[in-house]
């Protein structure tokens, strides 16, 4: 993935989506690039994280339990990122995740994520916005299991 590729797809998620084109230049700069073949695990629960992940292709599965009897939290695909909650809090993995199909993510270190928390406040913003939409969801999970 070129320089060019990974500014469109920066500005093409919400939470980049109202940055200038000058910081998208620089967070794409800092992105890596990783690809994962369909069934691929990226962590388990408990691991360290200081990871986000974006997705460019693909989908990826959140689980909860071992590999052979998992419980799917979530199914994510473009323009999804994932991996915040290790990167914003003890640096722990809630929860396991694997490749559902074949992948290609942009990744940014917890450095990264951190600088760009503290200097540009709609980053910070966008991803409360996430987690306060996956804490509804989960809300919601729960509920349901107690019908």
């Amino acid at each position: 993935m070129i320089a060019t590729e990974k500014h469109e797809y920066l500005k093409s998620c919400e939470l980049f989506a109202a940055l200038s084109d000058d910081v998208i230049e620089k967070i794409a700069s800092r992105c890596g690039l990783r690809e994962c073949a369909a069934g691929e695990v990226l962590f388990h629960e408990g691991d360290h994280g200081d990871t986000i992940f974006f997705i460019v292709t693909g989908k990826i599965e959140i689980y909860k339990g071992d590999d052979a009897s998992p419980t799917v939290i979530a199914v994510l695909e473009p323009p999804d990122f994932f991996g915040e909650m290790a990167v914003l809090s003890e640096g722990i993995r809630t929860t396991s995740c694997r490749a559902k199909t074949a992948v290609t993510m942009l990744f940014l270190k917890q450095k990264a994520i951190r600088l760009l928390i503290q200097t540009i406040p709609n980053v910070a913003f966008g991803l409360f916005k996430v987690l306060i939409h996956r804490l509804k969801q989960t809300n919601d999970y729960l509920l349901a299991l107690q019908e």
